[in-house]
């Protein structure tokens, strides 16, 4: 089970604006389980990451945040670049990574 870490990963106004750039609309609530989902961002071209508090030792972690719809939704997730590594020496056709900067929170 990835633990999901922080409050939040992204600025909303910032993931807001990515959403609604890439998809013409930011996301909806989800009325089955009253949480809202944002539409999906592809990761180049999510607001910068600004965890709070931050990851701590955690080598792997989910996003508080969701996206997708229906059944196809999901959360964010780092791993540390150790970890990610051996994912996709494993298993190079299921793993891929990008490195991502973690901005300080406002």
């Amino acid at each position: 089970m990835i633990p999901t870490v922080g409050i939040r990963w992204f600025d909303v106004d910032e993931i807001r604006a990515a959403s609604i750039a890439r998809n013409g609309s930011d996301g909806k609530l989800c009325l089955g389980c009253n949480r809202w989902r944002w539409l999906p961002v592809p990761v180049e071209r999510l607001p910068p990451f600004r965890i709070e508090p931050s990851l701590g030792d955690a080598d792997i972690a989910a996003s508080p945040e969701w996206f997708g719809d229906g059944w196809n939704s999901f959360r964010q997730v780092l791993v540390r670049r150790e970890l990610a590594e051996l994912l996709a020496q494993a298993s190079p056709r299921d793993f891929d990574f990008a490195e991502v900067t973690i901005a300080s929170p406002r």
